[in-house]
């Protein structure tokens, strides 16, 4: 009987301690959830000022633009095919 009513004690003062470690645990959750959205608010912001500033600049540049994009393609197609030697190699 003696041992019923320690524990009966013990967890009504364990009961608290629970509650707050899981309103704070709560909280931290809602602290992460509100710094993800801000980020993803933010990155999403300068994604679009990018896309602007690209589009004005192919608008202003065609030929460059295209030119640029080519060389580009040809650089990553070189590097695919680079790195596709090396694997055949081993």
């Amino acid at each position: 009987m003696q041992r019923a009513k320690r524990f009966a004690s013990c967890a009504a003062t364990r009961e608290p301690a629970v509650e707050q470690l899981a309103a704070r645990v709560q909280q931290a959750v809602q602290r992460g959830l509100d710094a993800a959205s801000t980020t993803s608010a933010r990155a999403q912001r300068r994604l679009e000022q990018a896309a602007d500033v690209t589009g004005r600049y192919i608008s202003d540049q065609p030929v460059r633009s295209v030119l640029i994009a080519a060389a580009a393609g040809a650089a990553i197609t070189a590097l695919i095919v680079l790195a596709s030697r090396r694997r055949d190699d081993y």
